[in-house]
């Protein structure tokens, strides 16, 4: 599926058939996994209720999801925020590298140094 990596999480609990036996292995997923199960069982019920109107009501629904769904967009002002952003949100059950680790700390430092070093956190990614 085109925008997903082979083997990614949300493949293989929310789109697949057959999730596998291993299941999920961090909140994240077991998150994705109750999801599925909650449409899955509430699109069953719609079919059975609205019977022949099932198939209006769900393109109905496709069309209010893909056309009216809003998404909120926050952008950090800093880099140093993006890398503490990401070490505080991550949660793809893969720990942090001590590399990673030190470079969001850096990142994080070098927006609080009152010198004159504008490029510092560019170079940081850089590096």
């Amino acid at each position: 599926m085109r925008g997903f990596r082979k083997g990614s999480a949300f493949l293989k609990i929310a789109l697949s058939e057959d999730p596998g036996p291993e299941g999920p292995t961090i909140q994240s997923q077991d998150r994705l996994l109750k999801a599925k199960k909650h449409f899955t069982e509430y699109l069953e019920l719609q079919r059975e209720e609205l019977g022949d109107e099932y198939g209006s009501w769900l393109l109905d629904l496709y069309n209010k999801v893909t056309s009216q769904l809003k998404v909120s967009l926050y952008e950090v002002e800093s880099s140093a925020e993006v890398g503490v952003i990401f070490e505080v949100m991550n949660n793809r059950g893969k720990p942090l590298s001590e590399l990673e680790k030190v470079k969001n700390y850096l990142l994080y430092l070098s927006s609080k140094l009152s010198i004159e070093n504008h490029d510092l956190g560019e170079k940081i990614n850089k590096t």
